[in-house]
């Protein structure tokens, strides 16, 4: 027995994660071989952490009389999703987790209003130990967006990919952009007023309860598949669901202590000073309800925290940099 002589243990900060949208479906329904690895996937996301992949292939087990073991394996669907926590300084990505709700006509790049994405992952050639993976026709499934109190402003987002193929690794792809929002930065408008004196946490969740549709079939013999075979024919958003949650250090004024829509809620954080370029993110939720507000248990020495959570709907995000 000879001894594997390829291993190779890679370093976190070796990673990369770059996107592109999409003009179209890249493996529409018809489509039985494997795609061509995409070419300009440039957009450098971070600063984040190296994003976990997982290609499922939903192996179940085959049963029968007279075997008191499994008589066998058969594979299901093939089903690939991508997660990351992101460190928001260029905060324009978190856009594709909001769908237009009102494309007309038809915009093909996007599914339902959802913009299809294609994600790279991988580790760079610096160090001769490079691989990297394509994401195809990509869609958010989740967004977390989290301000806390003396911390970076943070975003843990999920996709759901149609099929995931190998890819030629980027050279070197450098350092991405660090200028990243900050608590110190953030303001908490509510019907023209600032209530960031009482906020200590925000945190903004949007699912947009992805579905797989059908299974294609299996495209080859066992161990010699197209790397799209049994993949979904597709993911389809359904209804967009949001969440908000508020941790505070007071009880909520008078003015929101209502059963009443608050109106318009904004977060919006921008790096201080003037002209164009500097870092922003505005998130703009449009119906507001007080759905459950409390005091959390404290201690003699500690200071007391209150919660608040609104049922909401409706919400836009904009990460672009000031003009």
């Amino acid at each position: 027995m000879g001894l594997y002589a390829n291993a190779e243990y890679r370093v976190g900060f070796q990673g990369y994660l770059k996107y592109k949208t999409q003009a179209g479906l890249l493996v529409p329904t018809t489509q039985v071989v494997d795609p061509s690895i995409q070419p300009g996937v440039d957009t450098v996301v971070g600063p984040c952490q190296l994003p976990a992949w997982n290609i499922n292939d939903n192996f179940s087990p085959v049963e029968g009389i007279g075997s008191a073991k499994d008589v066998g394996q058969h594979p299901g669907r093939r089903e690939c999703d991508i997660r990351t926590q992101l460190f928001v300084a260029n905060g324009e990505l978190l856009e594709w987790a909001v769908r237009d709700h009102t494309t007309t006509p038809v915009d093909v790049s996007t599914v339902k209003g959802l913009k299809l994405l294609c994600l790279e992952i991988g580790t760079d050639a610096d160090y001769g130990d490079e691989y990297a993976k394509q994401a195809l026709d990509a869609l958010f499934s989740s967004l977390r967006v989290e301000c806390a109190e003396n911390q970076k402003v943070t975003a843990d987002m999920e996709w759901w990919a149609v099929g995931m193929i190998d890819a030629t690794p980027d050279t070197s792809v450098g350092v991405p952009e660090s200028d990243v929002l900050i608590w110190q930065y953030i303001t908490w408008d509510i019907n023209g007023t600032d209530y960031k004196p009482i906020l200590s946490r925000v945190t903004v969740s949007v699912n947009n309860t992805l579905e797989r549709v059908g299974s294609r079939n299996q495209l080859g013999a066992t161990g010699s598949e197209e790397e799209i075979s049994r993949t979904p024919y597709g993911i389809r958003p359904k209804m967009e669901k949001l969440q908000v949650q508020y941790g505070l250090h007071d009880k909520l004024p008078d003015a929101l202590l209502t059963g009443a829509d608050w109106g318009t809620v904004t977060l919006h954080a921008e790096q201080p000073g003037a002209g164009a370029g500097r870092k922003r993110l505005d998130i703009e939720i449009d119906a507001n309800y007080l759905n459950r507000r409390g005091q959390g248990q404290v201690g003699a020495n500690n200071m007391l925290t209150f919660t608040a959570d609104t049922a909401s709907h409706g919400i836009t995000i904009d990460g672009s940099a000031t003009t």
